[in-house]
């Protein structure tokens, strides 16, 4: 059945940056701040309004936030308002492409011709209609604030312009911003004295201007952090900063003249003080109450996302002929995987998915998504670059790869070996010893490697690699009740192929897990629960240290 199948090299074509490794690291960082007042220090693929949709896949939360936008500046510009809310709120879990739709956001209001197709992302046909016939004579002052970007102290974010003040606070930074200095002559005393400006000093500043206003602010929580500290007379320049917000949002309903696009990413600061996650909280309260919740990429888009910005190119027809051949394949061992594999909506999964399996696309969006140091959009870009990187840097060994594997995102690679020390600070394991002693060393002594030479010298995939590989990154996030690990059901779903017999797999496994059945090939650190979950530990198995002397166990030491 493997040659009936087309492989991946006949039905995709990865973009350059991708086939040559050199999609730079700090493409997968975008930072709004860098982007406005420093784009020449920017990546192109951000700072360049074109390039950034061109590489730019239309989530439904993208195309939501943009329609929003268009209805709210025609408004403006008619003098009829759109009746649409002055506050979206970015509604997105810790990594979930909030900055990359603030930046998108920025773009359109500067920019709106760099969009080829405006239809993509402003799907109401009224509304693009009605931007059109605006978008031409369309002037928006544009107003950001990244808490990151600036200190409690100085709230200057343009360093470059001779002319602005040295603000001390959100308020009056945007109000230079916005409406220069003049605006920010309404906020100065405001300003000095870090005392929020009220709702209808906001408005009034909102009243001077002719154009439409977008406030674009992002990472409020880090910037509370520090505003935490800073007093200001029997409270804190925290507290005024949160009655501003509050106040801002009541100034930018039941009008077109200032939209504001907030994120708010209170997973990343769980453990902040007290008094700061107090102040988070009111934020979310605002989210909850009055503005409209955009979330900037779902679940099920992380593999069209995934898809345009990695391929140049994929057959929509294999990626439906390779879905059914697989899920016919399937039902052979439905015995043996799990109960979805047979259900049409999982054949659906298969060809949506395309050319990523469903197995590393629920593990990159649903699973280690959960982890607070991984940022969904950006982290499953560098990892799965760097797996197609490794797939077609070794055709040869490829050849026959019909999907895109967990197994593909290989420790032996820089990038993705430095995610995988990031994840293991967020688990109660550190599984760096047991990566080098049973997955992969450069001397090629690791258990799987060892198993390996079973294998390939037969023409077989490294199918030991695969199997371990897959184990770790089950190793590094929760299956629930269950706890971390895989099950033989899910694994041989995450690895089987047309092409391997499923009994090749049962015997690596059994080599690799079984105590006493060859001491280069079993490994040191993996386990079977009683619950059936195939795991890697921190603390390599009590068999092994009788026969093994402790200092072989100990990081980057090899086995023999």
């Amino acid at each position: 059945m493997a040659t009936q199948i087309p492989s991946l090299f006949e039905s995709c074509t990865p973009h350059d940056d991708v086939l040559s490794g050199t999609l730079s690291e700090n493409e997968f960082a975008a930072k709004l701040s860098d982007v406005v007042f420093r784009p020449d220090d920017a990546p192109d693929i951000y700072a360049d309004p074109d390039t950034f949709f061109s590489k730019t896949y239309a989530t439904d939360g993208l195309q939501d936030l943009l329609t929003l936008l268009a209805k709210r500046y025609a408004g403006k510009e008619t003098g009829d308002f759109s009746g649409e809310d002055g506050l979206l709120s970015l509604d997105t879990v810790f990594g979930g492409g909030k900055t990359h739709s603030q930046i998108a956001a920025y773009h359109f209001s500067q920019n709106p011709d760099a969009i080829e197709d405006l239809e993509k992302y402003i799907v109401d046909e009224e509304a693009r209609t009605e931007f059109q016939s605006i978008k031409n004579d369309l002037s928006v002052r544009t107003a950001v604030f990244e808490g990151g970007y600036v200190s409690a102290t100085n709230a200057k974010c343009n360093k470059d312009d001779e002319n602005a003040p040295n603000t001390q606070t959100m308020w009056g930074e945007l109000a230079y911003q916005l409406a220069g200095a003049d605006g920010y002559a309404k906020f100065s005393e405001y300003d000095d004295d870090r005392v929020a400006p009220g709702e209808s000093d906001i408005t009034e500043l909102f009243d001077t201007l002719d154009d439409p206003g977008l406030v674009l602010i992002d990472e409020v929580a880090q910037y509370f952090e520090q505003a935490a500290a800073v007093g200001v007379e029997d409270s804190t320049l925290a507290d005024q900063t949160n009655s501003f917000l509050w106040s801002l949002m009541r100034a930018s309903q039941n009008t077109d003249a200032v939209t504001v696009i907030l994120s708010v990413s209170a997973t990343a600061f769980e453990n902040r003080a007290k008094e700061v996650q107090e102040l988070i909280d009111d934020l979310d309260d605002i989210s909850e109450r009055t503005e409209h919740s955009v979330t900037p990429t779902e679940d099920d888009e992380v593999a069209a996302v995934l898809q345009h910005r990695l391929f140049e190119s994929v057959d929509d027809d294999v990626a439906a002929r390779v879905a059914e051949e697989y899920q016919s394949y399937y039902r052979k061992f439905e015995d043996e995987l799990p109960d979805r594999v047979t259900k049409a909506e999982f054949r659906e999964q298969l060809e949506h998915a395309y050319p990523f399996h469903p197995t590393l696309i629920d593990l990159l969006g649903k699973e280690i998504d959960t982890l607070p140091s991984f940022q969904r959009t950006r982290g499953a870009l560098k990892l799965v670059s760097r797996a197609v990187h490794r797939i077609w840097n070794d055709r040869q060994a490829n050849e026959g790869r019909h999907y895109v594997r967990t197994f593909d995102m290989h420790p032996s690679d820089d990038h993705v070996w430095s995610t995988l020390i990031d994840l293991f600070e967020h688990i109660e394991q550190d599984l760096r010893t047991a990566s080098k002693s049973d997955i992969y060393t450069n001397d090629g002594k690791a258990a799987c490697q060892y198993e390996d030479d079973n294998w390939t010298p037969m023409g077989h995939p490294p199918i030991a690699t695969h199997l371990g590989t897959s184990i770790l990154w089950k190793s590094i996030v929760s299956g629930g009740n269950r706890g971390r690990g895989v099950t033989r059901r899910k694994l041989w779903e995450m690895i089987l192929e047309p092409g391997v017999e499923l009994d090749h797999y049962r015997d690596a496994l059994k080599n690799l897990n079984e105590t006493g059945s060859n001491p280069d090939t079993e490994a040191f650190f993996l386990y079977e629960t009683e619950n059936g979950l195939l795991r890697f530990k921190g603390e390599p198995k009590i068999s092994k240290l009788i026969t093994n002397e402790a200092p072989q166990i100990e990081p980057g030491v090899a086995r023999h």
